[in-house]
Order: C-alpha cells, then sequence, then structure tokens
C-alpha cells in the first residue's frame, strides 16, 4: 500500500494501520430455489490508515456474497 498524498507530493513513506470498526448486525444465510448458499452481509468495514509523513486516511468495505456477488437483496 503506498500513501496517495505522498505519491502526489513525490515523497516515500511506510504506511501503518490504525484502528478497524464493522457494524455487526447479524444477516441470517439462505439457499435460494436452486440450493445455492448466500451470505448478503451488509455491514461495512472501516479501516483507518496512516504514514510516517501525518498522511491519514479510511477505507471502506463490504464483503459480496460467495454465490452471487451482491450484499443485499
Amino acid at each position: 500500500m503506498i500513501c496517495e498524498e505522498c505519491k502526489k507530493e513525490g515523497l516515500e513513506s511506510r504506511v501503518y494501520t490504525g484502528m478497524c470498526s464493522k457494524l455487526m448486525a447479524y444477516y441470517e444465510p439462505f439457499y435460494d430455489e436452486n440450493g445455492q448458499y448466500h451470505l448478503h452481509d451488509a455491514n461495512v468495514k472501516t479501516q483507518h490508515y496512516y504514514c510516517s509523513n501525518e498522511h491519514e486516511w479510511r477505507e471502506k468495505s463490504m464483503k459480496s456474497c460467495p454465490t452471487c456477488g451482491d450484499w443485499w437483496k
């Protein structure tokens, strides 16, 4: 991973991971009409990053269903 601010400024830096948070709501898995397993987990994970030049940012991500790729239906 590279700090985008440092990249723009032509600087080198180390990137560190900080706190991570995740909404912990339960989403019940199910099997569809064709017997395929689905897990539509709409929880959002937020990861905090910072670099050795004091830039900070957060990235949000979600896991997609292993069967159909959706988050929620």
